[in-house]
């Protein structure tokens, strides 16, 4: 008899290790995978990136790479530099921005696709900041 319990009491061990091991994966998986702990940009990051400036024919050469992929004889990946990828993705959002935004550049670091621009903070209204 107790030796049923003691398996049944192990089984529910296991499962709380795992139940509270799944809801606090945001915390110790960082530390697995051996990427950055903190899940920002720290300095070390942002050093050795390559910042592209965005422009209408990196967004040329993004959308012809893109459609090459749909042809028949195409091929089946191609790669994107930070620039070609965000001009290609975001050419209406960057249209979106204040009229003061300049120097609108993109970088890849780690597998996230960051944006940059210079922009006046008096247009973008009091309520983007907050207080």
């Amino acid at each position: 008899m107790f030796g049923c319990l003691r398996s049944l009491g192990c089984l529910v061990v296991i499962a709380a290790l795992a139940a509270a091991a799944w809801f606090t994966q945001d915390r110790w998986m960082p530390y697995v995978r051996g990427g950055n702990v903190t899940g920002a940009v720290g300095p070390t990051d942002v050093a050795g990136a390559v910042w592209q400036p965005l422009s209408d024919s990196a967004a040329a050469v993004g959308r012809r790479r893109v459609q090459s992929l749909s042809e028949r004889s195409g091929p089946v990946f191609v790669n994107l530099g930070a620039a070609d990828l965000a001009s290609y993705a975001l050419t209406e959002v960057v249209k979106q921005l204040p009229p003061s935004a300049r120097d609108v550049e993109a970088a890849v670091i780690g597998d996230r696709l960051y944006l940059r621009a210079s922009v006046n903070l008096r247009e973008l209204g009091s309520d983007a900041l907050g207080p």
